[in-house]
């Protein structure tokens, strides 16, 4: 998990979508 350009937890496989 890590967090994406707006702050939410998202996991490897639903980055920039």
């Amino acid at each position: 998990m890590f967090l994406d350009v707006n702050g939410k937890e998202v996991s490897a496989t639903e980055e920039c979508v």
